[in-house]
């Protein structure tokens, strides 16, 4: 469950960064995640996440030049947030 409710607020730090970077509701966006607790929450949650922001790709590693970059605290540490407008296929 622990798991579950850092997903959710990762979706909401991601909608939130979204909405600053001036991005449309309907925009596809790569996704760049970093931070101690992303890889089990990405192991478990990735599609949701995905699904829920419109990410056409999620890595994790440090935002590639160009994103639009927010830190946000999550329990037990920070999560980079890195994302970019891409043009659906």
């Amino acid at each position: 469950l622990k798991t579950e409710g850092k997903a959710r607020e990762i979706v909401h730090a991601v909608q939130n960064a979204r909405r600053e970077a001036g991005f449309d509701v309907s925009d596809r966006i790569r996704l760049s995640l970093s931070g101690e607790d992303v890889a089990p929450v990405l192991a478990a949650f990735k599609e949701h996440i995905a699904g829920e922001v419109l990410a056409l790709e999620v890595t994790t590693g440090t935002p590639e030049p160009g994103m639009h970059v927010e830190t946000m605290g999550l329990e037990g540490g920070e999560v980079t947030i890195g994302v970019v407008r891409v043009e659906a296929d």
